[in-house]
């Protein structure tokens, strides 16, 4: 079974089929994003691969992903990389979340003409 394989007739919520224990979800106008890390969850100081699936009705390109934590006013301190997997959804490489808190993890979209931005909290022990 794929990666993105459903069952006939079924539709699958947004992030639904990426293969973690701990999938986040955000949406905004429109586009929903999950994100998750690659056969794990978010943890602090070891650079991750992340997932990001995006689900919309029209085409949309993940243009960033990022993370910060807005109560130290700081965020990740390596630029991570985007590579295209399969429509609609990509691998992150290199996120590093240095610190156990309250992150915000930052989803940048390109949907047509629009750019959008989409956050969620999440707590890394």
């Amino acid at each position: 079974m794929g990666l993105l394989a459903t069952a006939p007739h079924v539709a699958a919520a947004c992030g639904d089929t990426l293969p973690s224990p701990q999938v986040v979800t955000m949406a905004a106008d429109g586009v929903q994003a999950a994100a998750a890390v690659r056969d794990g969850r978010f943890v602090v100081g070891r650079p991750l691969p992340v997932l990001v699936q995006l689900c919309a009705a029209d085409a949309v390109t993940l243009l960033r992903f990022d993370a910060d934590m807005p109560a130290h006013r700081h965020g990740m301190n390596y630029r991570s990389t985007i590579k295209a997997l399969q429509p609609g959804l990509w691998e992150v490489q290199g996120v590093l979340l240095h610190m156990p808190g309250a992150w915000r993890l930052i989803v940048e979209v390109q949907r047509g003409s629009q750019r959008q931005r989409l956050t969620q909290a999440v707590e890394v022990p």
